[in-house]
């Protein structure tokens, strides 16, 4: 299934150094002024010991292959030793004090190809790898953390609601409503440069000033961004010098996108208030109110009523983002204008040298994994090649026994179908597509299995308990 070739980095390792270097290595010391402190949670309210069911249930979803930190410690190791009464007491330890080990500051960063020229360090995304027992430490943090925060609720990033799917069902149902209604509506898709990258520590230390969370919690998640350095992985036998951390927040941390969620809360607040929903603001409905804004972390979708709203709210973020050391992203940010409910070309200029450019009839964007053209489309063709690609490599290894690869179908293969299948309009979902996908899958389970061609589809389909082979069924 992934036998496509891996991209390796071979930009010369120096040139990586002093990317990075320049990237991490300056202070970004913007905030905003107008929040004002909070007093702190009282101290006997919270629990400041981290109990050993809270990292057992921290571990449960951590991969045993995850990758170990630069200490070399193995997940594997410390999942079969069931050292979890340890690490608790070295959390608590941490909580209790605010100290943070030296050895957990050490990361090692991977880069991961994006897109594009892969001889552009740009094109590559940095994922940092700080040692497992921080990492597992992290995770009992973060839900500490998102038990007492509330976000705005039109931030549906990594938070407990299936925020992908929320997200661009309302932005489909916004983009059918218009076309039916025949009314005018825009909608900025936005692109924050190098967001988790640039965000400020000063910023994040003030925001979590301002929320009802514990002090010990507070100092521990602050001490927790600084002092940090990594070394970047060039490729399988070169890396990078030590590189300080003194902006942004590690991808690839547990609690980095509660973090950064917490510090750009501010923005969605201020794009989502009453008078700016109701002044500029999409009406879907006269019993619900207008929709604005809609989050999934840095991914920001803007939605107004006309051309003069998209302009008034895209300044109000921009403004916003600056003051904080964040830059909008023009050239990646894009438009859809619709006038009386057809797709139309009419950019958006924000201030002299920011325009954003609208798509064309025709052209296709993505947006949290989906594709829209004037509404959500699927491109069936595709879908079909990639699963028969993928059920035809399974079927082919010799290094899997049948029962392997009746479970790479279920918890692999049709978990990355499902998605789609989910955002599409059932319109766009007609029975002969289904059926095609059943019958992919079905042959798939009949060579692996053995069995003849004129089985009956319910042995197939039935759980296990009731000695099925529990595929899962698209129609």
């Amino acid at each position: 299934m992934n036998a496509d070739k891996q991209e390796v980095c071979n930009i010369p390792t120096e040139e990586v150094f002093n990317h990075f270097k320049n990237l991490f290595e300056f202070k970004n010391n913007n905030c905003l002024d107008n929040y004002k402190p909070k007093e702190a949670i009282s101290q006997e309210l919270f629990e400041c010991t981290i109990s050993e069911d809270e990292i057992k249930s921290a571990m449960v979803g951590i991969k045993v292959d995850t990758s170990p930190g630069p200490d070399k410690v193995l997940f594997k190791v410390v999942k079969e030793l069931k050292c979890y009464k340890v690490i608790g007491y070295i959390a608590s330890i941490m909580l209790m004090s605010g100290i943070v080990p030296d050895t957990f500051k050490k990361g090692r960063t991977v880069l991961i190809y994006k897109s594009d020229d892969p001889n552009e360090i740009r094109n590559w995304r940095p994922i940092t790898v700080y040692p497992i027992l921080r990492r597992i430490i992290e995770r009992t943090l973060d839900k500490k953390l998102k038990n007492i925060v509330e976000l705005n609720p039109c931030q549906r990033g990594f938070t407990r609601t299936p925020g992908t799917f929320i997200n661009s069902s309302i932005l489909n149902g916004c983009l059918q409503h218009c076309k039916q209604s025949k009314t005018n509506l825009f909608v900025a898709l936005l692109d924050i440069s190098k967001a988790f990258d640039n965000i400020g520590h000063a910023h994040i230390e003030r925001c979590l000033e301002t929320l009802d969370i514990p002090n010990k919690l507070r100092t521990l998640i602050i001490n927790l961004l600084v002092d940090n350095e990594v070394n970047v992985q060039v490729n399988p036998t070169e890396q990078t010098r030590a590189i300080k951390i003194l902006r942004g927040v590690a991808q690839g941390s547990p609690i980095s996108p509660t973090i950064f969620n917490i510090a750009i809360n501010c923005i969605i607040d201020d794009l989502t208030k009453e008078d700016n929903c109701e002044k500029y603001g999409y009406a879907m409905n006269q019993d619900v109110s207008n929709i604005s804004c809609l989050a999934f972390a840095d991914d920001i979708a803007i939605i107004c009523k006309d051309k003069y709203s998209i302009t008034c709210m895209l300044k109000l973020a921009q403004e916003n983002l600056e003051k904080i050391g964040l830059q909008l992203n023009c050239i990646k940010s894009k438009i859809l204008a619709f006038q009386n409910g057809q797709l139309i070309e009419d950019n958006v200029n924000i201030s002299e040298g920011s325009n954003i450019i609208s798509i064309k009839k025709g052209e296709r964007i993505k947006y949290l994994g989906i594709t829209i053209e004037d509404e959500i489309v699927m491109d069936k063709n595709k879908l079909i090649n990639n699963l028969t690609s993928n059920i035809n490599n399974l079927t082919n290894s010799f290094l899997l026994k049948p029962d392997q690869k009746l479970n790479i179908i279920n918890q692999y293969i049709w978990p990355s179908l499902i998605y789609p299948l989910q955002t599409a309009p059932l319109v766009k979902l007609p029975n002969y597509f289904l059926k095609d996908i059943d019958k992919i899958i079905k042959s798939g389970v009949k060579e692996i299995v053995g069995i003849p061609n004129d089985c009956p589809d319910s042995m197939i389909y039935s759980p296990r308990r009731l000695r099925g082979l529990g595929i899962m069924n698209a129609q």
